[in-house]
Parts: structure tokens; C-alpha cells; sequence
């Protein structure tokens, strides 16, 4: 390593040595910065000395992101840059994790044109080093869906997520177990963007294909079926939003054989969503590596389908399985959080009541209203009284009609359903104040 680079982790080292400083009583701090002064002195003495490597620098500068120490990290990864500009070239394989380091860094702070800047280089360096569809390229394409997504650029955000399964795609072979973490990852993204159907065929191949190479009890199908449980769901549940619908281009799917992969999407047909969850506690309570909390994870979802579609009996039998399960070994803090007080199983009040304007005319509103909710033993709104406006607006009187049509898992006692009265529920929205014209 160069000088120029022995200085860049020399400022690492002191913004390490900085940080003890706050954590450890004065007279510690004092023995370090003396061990900081002799290190420095040190290093102009003998050098000989072995060099820090670019992978323990590099190591470095992620830990100070871990440390929300975005812009130090953010110019060290930059020194390392022109120094690898220099020594390399512009194209340097080198530079792709220094860049990276910018880019995630811009984006903390906010900065999300030099971030996709960053991104799009490594992508670039990237691309020439290992060809056009190389696998490597993957992670820095997720970095810029997540950008585009923060940024509101859904569009661009789904175009990234489909190239990242057509660069899958090409690379593998169809109808082989490489794909699924591919299909998982645009499978969640069509659930995040409700397209509910493009979602669903997704996650019922990733199924047959994990199945055929892995086994029902391999977790890549069981991550399957909570997928395609989750689009049924979605289906009949879905919150109000002010998101732009996302048309997605679903990749072509293949048998093993070359043959097309045909979904027939049916409306309604949620009677496949109970069954997916069905067979997920069957596998749970079969599986060698199950364990409690697995189990209770299915029972708990599939418990909550039955309040959701109003199959009261069943959900209260699924419960008192799982309750009853905690008996010997209680653990209260689950107990607590999940059984303790009505948890929100379906919120019907969108977080942005209207879509953001293309140009601002005034900064956006950041408002809550909080009720209070008398909730029944079936998870119904029984009651509904306005506690807090801040501000007031003119959404609050269509929130408090549609919290109305919010479903909840009730709270238990002894393993039973029971009523809740003064349930306090806060909903937190933004909304754009439009000026009016003279």
C-alpha cells in the first residue's frame, strides 16, 4: 500500500480512536490518545512497518456506516478511489466496494443523485469486469431499486427488480433452485406494489420448483407457501393507497424441459390461501428442525387468516393450541406482545391520503389522529371516539369512517378471546397544502 493509502487509514484510525474516547472513563481516553501519539510517531519512524490491507480499509469504512458516520466514511472510500484511479485505471475491478461506500453513504444522508451516481459506476465497472449478465452485478442493482423505492420512483424501482431475475434467469438454467431467491425477492416486491397476481405465480413456481429439487420440509418451500398465503391475503385485504399502479412485465417462466410455465390467476379463490397455511402447520409440526417458535409462527398466521375471514371457531381453537403450548415453558414476553392487547391485523387508513404533488408549493404536513377503539372478542370495531388531532385536516372525518372496517387479533385471558374497551390507536399520515390563487 501506498503512503497515500497508509494516510487514509491513519484518519481511519483516529476516528476509531475518537469514538473510545466517548465510551471509556477520561483516564483510559488519555492512555489511548498517548498509544495514538506513539502509533503516529511510530509510523514516521520505521517505514517498514506492514501496511494495512485495502480489505481491512475497506472493512473499516463499512463498520463507520454501521456507526452512522456516513461522511467520513464517505470521503475516506473517496481518497481510496483517486488513489485506485491513479495506481489502476478508471475501470479498476478495485473500485466497485469504495463506490458502493459512497453510494450507501450519500443515501443515508440523503444525497440520493450521488448516490445512483456511485451505483451506477460500480454497475458499469462491474458489467465490463464480468460481462453484461454476471451475477456480481446483483447487489448493486438492489442498491438502486431501494434508492428509486425511497425516492418514490416506483417504476424505476420495478424495472430494477425485474432485470435483477432476468440477469437470474439467464444465468441458470430454468426450473432450477438458483432461481429462488430471485422469484422470492420479485415475488415480495409484486406484494409491496400489489400486483397481487403477478406475485402469486411467482411464488407458485418458486413452490413446484423447490419441492421437485429440495423437499416440502426445506425452507425455500415453506418461504414459498408464506408467499402465496400473503398474495391471498393481500387480495381480499388491501390497504388504500395513493401509490401509482405499477404494470409488471413477469419474466418468462420455464419447466425443467423448456416448456412454458402457464399461471391461470383466479379471482377469489381464497379457499388456496387457507389451504397454503394449512399445510404449513402440518409441515412445521412434521419437519425434524422445527421448533417452537416455527410452529407458532404458522399457527399464528394461519389463526389470524380465520379473524380475518371471520372463521371465529377455528381462530379461537388455533389460539388456545398455541397458548396452551406455553403452559410449561411460558415465555411472557411473546405472551405479552402477542396476546396481551388487539394487534392490528388489517388497516384499512392509507398512509398518504393523496399522491405528492410534482412540484411543491408548500413544505408536506406531517399529521397523526388517534382514536379510541372499543374492540369485540372478534376483532371487530365496536365503537369509535376521536381523542387527539395534530392538526386537525379535512381526511380525519374519511379516517374515522374507515377505521371502522379495521380488524384486529383480539386480546386474550387464560387463553380466551376477550372484549377491549379504550384501545388507543394512532394513525400517522402526510398530506400537501395546496395555496390558493388570488
Amino acid at each position: 500500500m501506498s503512503p497515500h493509502q497508509r494516510k487514509v487509514f491513519s484518519k481511519c484510525k483516529l476516528l476509531y480512536l475518537t469514538f473510545v474516547t466517548f465510551i471509556f472513563p477520561m483516564g483510559i481516553a488519555v492512555e489511548v490518545h498517548a498509544q495514538s501519539d506513539a502509533l503516529a510517531e511510530q509510523d514516521q519512524l520505521d517505514e517498514t512497518a506492514p501496511l494495512v490491507s485495502d480489505e481491512e480499509l475497506l472493512n473499516e469504512l463499512e463498520y463507520r456506516l454501521e456507526l452512522e458516520e456516513y461522511e467520513e466514511a464517505i470521503d475516506a472510500a473517496q481518497e481510496l478511489i483517486d488513489e485506485i484511479e491513479v495506481d489502476g485505471s478508471f475501470y479498476d475491478d478495485a473500485l466497485v466496494r469504495p463506490l458502493l461506500i459512497v453510494g450507501d453513504g450519500s443515501r443515508k444522508l440523503g444525497n440520493y443523485v450521488e448516490a445512483l451516481d456511485a451505483y451506477d459506476r460500480a454497475k458499469h465497472i462491474t458489467r465490463l469486469n464480468h460481462g453484461l449478465t454476471t451475477i456480481n452485478q446483483i447487489e448493486v442493482v438492489k442498491r438502486e431499486a431501494a434508492t428509486y423505492e425511497e425516492l418514490g420512483q416506483l417504476g424505476k424501482a420495478n424495472d430494477a427488480y425485474e432485470y435483477i431475475f432476468t440477469v437470474y434467469n439467464q444465468v441458470h438454467k430454468p426450473f432450477s433452485p438458483e432461481l429462488l431467491p430471485s422469484l422470492f425477492d420479485l415475488g415480495d416486491w409484486y406484494v409491496k406494489t400489489y400486483n397481487v397476481f403477478a406475485a402469486r405465480g411467482l411464488f407458485e413456481y418458486a413452490q413446484v420448483v423447490a419441492k421437485e429439487h429440495l423437499g416440502e420440509q426445506h425452507q425455500h418451500y415453506i418461504r414459498a407457501l408464506y408467499g402465496l398465503a400473503s398474495t391471498y391475503r393481500l387480495e381480499k385485504f388491501r390497504p388504500p393507497s395513493s401509490a401509482p399502479i405499477i404494470e409488471a412485465d413477469v419474466p418468462r417462466l420455464y419447466w425443467g424441459d423448456g416448456r412454458p410455465y402457464i399461471y391461470y390467476a383466479e379471482l377469489n379463490d381464497f379457499a388456496k390461501g387457507e389451504e397454503a397455511l394449512i399445510e404449513l402447520v402440518r409441515i412445521e409440526l412434521e419437519r425434524s428442525g422445527s421448533t417452537r417458535e416455527s410452529q407458532t409462527q404458522a399457527k399464528l398466521a394461519l389463526a389470524d387468516w380465520f379473524v380475518l375471514f371471520d372463521k371465529q371457531i377455528q381462530a379461537r381453537a388455533v389460539y388456545s393450541d398455541i397458548w396452551k403450548s406455553y403452559d410449561e415453558e411460558p415465555d411472557e414476553e411473546f405472551l405479552t406482545a402477542t396476546f396481551t392487547s388487539p394487534v392490528i391485523l388489517f388497516n384499512p387508513l392509507p398512509a398518504d391520503p393523496e399522491p405528492q404533488p410534482q412540484k411543491l408549493e408548500a413544505q408536506p404536513v406531517n399529521a397523526s389522529v388517534t382514536y379510541s377503539l372499543d374492540i369485540d372478542k372478534r376483532g371487530r370495531v365496536q365503537s369509535i371516539d376521536v381523542e387527539v388531532l395534530q392538526p386537525d385536516s379535512s381526511f380525519t372525518k374519511d379516517f374515522t369512517r374507515q377505521v371502522s372496517q379495521a380488524i384486529f387479533r383480539p386480546a386474550f385471558v387464560n387463553g380466551k378471546p376477550v372484549k377491549s374497551v379504550d384501545v388507543s390507536f394512532t394513525h400517522d399520515y402526510v398530506f400537501y397544502v395546496i395555496e390558493e390563487s388570488d
